[in-house]
């Protein structure tokens, strides 16, 4: 497939973005350090339980928090309670998450390149549950052809990505460029079909 944007466009609108709507962000950041905070507290008289409970509840917000960014994209006023309507999609987040991790952990294990290759190939699936609600081994397939021919370009904006990311306050303009790069090739995708 060919490349839909540019890694410069992608930081551009991610920073852009980030800064239009920065009460948006620190208000669920706000969100984030308050369940941490409760779950430590609760960590105290269920240990176990506590931190399992936490990660799914972490994990279920930040679907909100991608279906949000992707709103955003869309040019739509996300409200503040999208954050907590997506924890039904946690099952198969979940899984595919898990599967990714498993997949790119052999391919590391298998002299680095693979992992990297399937890291980039398969890298959007996240992106194409929470967005198109499609099912694991659908979320894949979409990722792979939405990364086909692109997959340097990808592994340079990860990277990008990641540094910027070293400087937290910066971290939700990152992943709005990430957010950017799938709905370009997204919207290609969708071209090619019409």
């Amino acid at each position: 497939m060919k490349k839909n944007f540019t890694i410069g466009e992608a930081l551009g609108w991610g920073f852009r973005t980030f800064f239009g709507n920065i009460g948006l962000f620190l208000g669920i950041l706000g969100i984030y350090i308050l369940t941490i905070i409760i779950a430590s507290a609760l960590g105290v008289v269920l240990p176990p339980i506590a931190y399992f409970i936490t990660w799914v509840i972490l994990v279920g917000f930040y679907i909100g928090y991608t279906k949000i960014r992707l709103e955003l994209y869309d040019g739509k006023k996300p409200e503040f309670s999208t954050l907590f309507r997506y924890f039904w999609l946690l099952p198969e987040v979940i899984i595919a998450g898990l599967l990714f991790c498993l997949l790119v952990s052999v391919g590391l294990a298998l002299f680095i390149i693979p992992g990297i290759y399937w890291a980039s190939k398969y890298g959007f699936f996240y992106y194409v549950i929470v967005d198109k609600k499609a099912g694991i081994s659908e979320s894949f397939a979409q990722s792979a052809k939405l990364t086909d021919g692109i997959k340097l370009d990808l592994i340079g904006l990860y990277l990008l990505c990641m540094l910027i990311s070293i400087i937290p306050i910066f971290a939700p303009a990152a992943g709005l460029a990430l957010i950017y790069a799938y709905k370009k090739q997204q919207e290609a995708a969708e071209q090619s079909i019409s």
